[in-house]
């Protein structure tokens, strides 16, 4: 039995010789005698106006005869920085791959992965000499997703392709290298609970843990600034740490407030080590949540703002700088303001715990 034919074979074999070029024997992939001559009269065209990386590009199998006859015949070869310039840009990435012989599967198959994740924002249209604005384009994505991990690993692999189907000394390569890579964060989840979830959480806990759960909650006091805070007739005095050289900032003050569903005496001092703390945290969390004693200063904003406290005053309470000369000339003595946020974040916070009781 004879072997199965492939659409090159049984076609004419085009055999011509250019000075610079070398001989390129390849088959016309068709029996149109019209087609083989066209092809003919471009190779010596392309020869004779000089466009010899073409015939180069055939004779080396970069580039069949049908794809760069249609852009001859459409005139623009002119527009194409490279060879590969006129094939589609997924075309030239799969068959690099599969020349490559040095690459395990595994590594192939890594490659392709994260070769489809750029080739989404890709047209049909677009080639090789796109890349640099497709990847700037998925960077600033994935910046915005924050997963810079995922852009640095398609960079990475579209590097390696340049390198390996133009070489490194190319102006394409160097673009793409001078796209720089999205800087390693340190991955860091700080989250805000609602207060359903709080209420469920200290639920769990004795009642001396979920003291100092709702005080932290309700004060956004850092663990070191829960050591000694202080509590007056109308407001509770902390005493930040992290403005120790700002003598007359060092201190900040935020409303005191009491809520009946609370039967705890709030605010309450620290009877549990920060060790003790995380312990109970750890087995009072719901499973696949971790939660953190830094992550009730965070409730405690997000509380302000749902209390519909202004946010130049959260910014006060919870201990922040001036952002601008704006927000610096705008902020007022907070004392004349305590009565009425203790109001607003009693009522909503009595609110929210009913609602919790009632699930």
């Amino acid at each position: 039995m004879g072997s199965l034919k492939t659409k090159a074979e049984g076609t004419p074999l085009i055999r011509r010789t250019f000075k610079g070029v070398g001989t390129i024997t390849k088959r016309a992939r068709t029996n149109d005698r019209k087609l083989v001559q066209r092809i003919n009269h471009m190779l010596d065209s392309l020869y004779q106006t000089g466009q010899l990386k073409y015939l180069r590009g055939i004779k080396e199998g970069r580039v069949t005869f049908q794809e760069v006859l249609d852009r001859f015949q459409e005139q623009t070869l002119n527009t194409a920085t490279v060879v590969e310039d006129i094939r589609s840009l997924k075309i030239v990435f799969d068959e690099w791959l599969e020349r490559t012989e040095n690459l395990s599967p595994k590594t192939v198959q890594t490659y392709k992965e994260f070769a489809a994740t750029l080739f989404k924002l890709a047209g049909d249209s677009q080639t090789i000499s796109d890349l640099p604005t497709l990847l700037k384009t998925y960077r600033d994505k994935c910046r915005k997703r924050q997963v810079g991990a995922q852009f640095n690993a398609v960079r990475n692999t579209m590097r390696t392709f340049v390198s390996g189907t133009l070489g490194r000394s190319t102006p394409l390569y160097s673009e793409i290298s001078n796209i720089k890579p999205i800087p390693h964060q340190k991955k860091r989840v700080d989250r805000a609970l609602t207060v359903k979830e709080v209420w469920e959480l200290t639920e769990k806990m004795d009642e001396n843990v979920a003291t100092m759960v709702w005080t932290l909650c309700m004060t956004g006091m850092g663990w070191t600034e829960y050591q000694e805070y202080e509590v007056l007739d109308d407001r509770i005095l902390i005493h930040g740490h992290k403005m120790k050289r700002l003598d007359d900032r060092r201190n900040r003050e935020v409303p005191l407030f009491d809520v009946d569903e609370l039967t705890m005496p709030l605010p309450a001092p620290p009877n549990r080590s920060e060790k003790i703390l995380r312990k109970h945290l750890v087995k009072a969390s719901p499973d696949g949540k971790k939660v953190t004693p830094y992550d009730f200063r965070n409730t405690y904003a997000y509380w302000m703002a749902e209390a519909a406290i202004p946010e130049i005053r959260r910014r006060q309470y919870m201990g922040h700088l001036p952002t601008s000369m704006t927000e610096m000339y705008s902020r007022t003595e907070l004392g004349v303001h305590l009565a009425e946020d203790a109001k607003r974040m009693a009522k909503w916070l009595a609110e929210e715990i009913r609602k919790a009781q009632k699930q």
